[in-house]
């Protein structure tokens, strides 16, 4: 299963940065003295290989996958010149990727390729995520030209990375403008599927999904029925996630009747791809007019839970969780708790992980007050139950979740001052406190820093990735692993 973070992205000459580069920054520190002894984290490390390849100073890693413990990828992008302030924050950029074998982390790449396809200068590796050690894929986009954007995927086969390939569309798809790929899940080796938003002239945004068996990637198709259902023209894939090859479910939304914003979900069985629907139940709690699909994990082949938000009659942004079981979507429900501690009106389940069916680990944030003033919340499930809601240990803000069994999940982001990257470890259902990362002090005076994404294969050997505030004023990428 892959994790979804929040990912940079051009969209009509406008930069959607990271929430780490958008939030409002602080200086205060937090320290890791009550750090559980019985959890050791490595330190962290900058990406290896970035003094060679960016001369821009900003790096950031976007997703992280392992394969099994001490073996995973990790991609994100790099500037290919000095930052200007002044230009778009993607703008000369460059993906790239990297690979951890037996636990070392060796050098990060230019995606292969990609020097020829990204002649626009504006490239970012959005998902990665990994079938078996060694075997990995990525995707995300770049600018063939100055004003065209292709989405790209890129396989890794026993150790070694392929050429970038564009994605293309199929006869059905029609028009296929400025295409990205924002989630990508491998269920095994060479069997993975991906999935993104695109332009196109006459249906405005519609979601797509492409497939790749055996090594083999097919043209993107549309998300089918979902241009049925999108009569406001304005769709958007937000999620994905693979229980086994040909066995997948995506979420996002789109615009139905009465300019209402509405939550769906797609399921894959066996290879083919059914008809979105709008979740079940959302039509009763989104009275506001807007709900979407943020987050999807499916534990086996259709059994999976969904995360998102949706409106209520007073115009508050709540947070929903949806299950699937045996194929069929249940009723959304409102995550329990979530409501009362949710007084600043803006609350969205958008991380979930599951491991066994009915069986997983939510989170999101919801506001205090204001909505400038947002929390984290965690919320588990239990043989198809979802508990009451609780804020997060310690009031950090989580932006990543990873499970590698029932009840034990690791999660990372920063402290509410924004200041420290932190990780906190769940074990057989009880969450830990929050560690902060070490070592990135040493690595170059900092004063902000957060965890963007987790992998968790196996008990005690998590790895994660995130960025932090150099002394040069530019965002670069760490990495660090779990070591017990």
């Amino acid at each position: 299963m892959t994790t979804g973070i929040r990912v940079p992205r051009l969209i009509g000459g406008a930069v959607l940065i990271t929430f780490a580069l958008a939030i409002a920054l602080t200086t205060s520190h937090q320290t890791a003295a009550d750090a559980p002894a019985s959890r050791t984290w490595s330190t962290a490390i900058k990406v290896p290989g970035m003094a060679s390849l960016s001369t821009g100073g900003v790096v950031e890693v976007n997703s992280i996958s392992c394969a099994s413990a001490g073996n995973c990828s990790a991609g994100g992008y790099y500037q290919l010149r000095p930052f200007n302030h002044d230009e778009h924050a993607l703008n000369y950029s460059q993906a790239f990727v990297v690979n951890e074998t037996n636990g070392t982390w060796g050098r990060a790449i230019e995606v292969p390729g990609s020097a020829k396809l990204n002649a626009g200068r504006v490239g970012v590796v959005s998902s990665v995520s990994c079938g078996s050690v060694g075997n990995c894929s990525a995707g995300g986009y770049m600018y063939e030209n100055q004003n065209r954007e292709v989405a790209f995927v890129t396989d890794e086969a026993d150790g070694s990375w392929g050429q970038a390939t564009k994605v293309l569309a199929s006869a059905s798809l029609g028009a296929f403008g400025d295409p990205a790929i924002d989630a990508i899940s491998c269920a095994s080796a060479g069997n993975c599927s991906a999935g993104g938003t695109y332009w196109n002239l006459s249906k405005g945004t519609q979601a797509f999904v492409v497939n790749e068996t055996n090594g083999t990637w097919s043209k993107a198709i549309e998300v089918p029925g979902l241009a049925r259902l999108d009569v406001g023209k304005t769709a958007a894939f937000n999620a994905l996630s693979c229980a086994s090859a040909g066995n997948c479910s995506v979420g996002g939304s789109y615009w139905g009747p009465a300019k209402s914003k509405r939550a769906f979900v797609a399921n894959e069985t066996n290879g083919t791809w059914s008809k979105a629907t709008e979740v079940p139940g959302t039509s009763l709690l989104n009275m506001g007019g807007e709900a979407e699909v943020d987050t999807v994990s499916c534990a086996s082949a259709g059994n999976c839970s969904a995360g998102g938000s949706y409106w209520d009659l007073k115009h508050h942004q709540q947070a929903f969780v949806a299950n699937e079981t045996n194929g069929a979507w249940d009723t959304a429900i409102a995550v329990p708790s979530v409501t009362a501690l949710n007084t600043g009106g803006s609350a969205d389940a958008d991380l979930m992980s599951c491991r066994s069916n009915g069986n997983c680990s939510a989170g999101g944030y919801y506001a205090v007050g204001t909505i400038l003033a947002q929390e984290s919340f965690l919320v588990t499930e239990k043989k198809g139950v979802w508990a009451k809601a609780f804020k997060s240990p310690g009031g950090v803000f989580l932006h990543t979740i990873s499970c590698w069994s029932t009840g034990n999940c690791g999660a990372g982001g920063n402290t509410s001052s924004d200041a420290d990257a932190v990780t906190v470890i769940e074990t057989n259902g009880t969450w830990g406190k929050a560690v902060v990362v070490a070592g990135l002090a040493s690595l170059d005076t900092y004063d902000h820093a957060f965890v963007d994404a987790i992998s968790c294969p196996s008990a005690g050997r998590c790895s994660a990735a995130g960025i932090y505030m150099g002394r040069t004023g530019y965002w670069q990428g760490f990495l660090v692993d779990e070591v017990r």
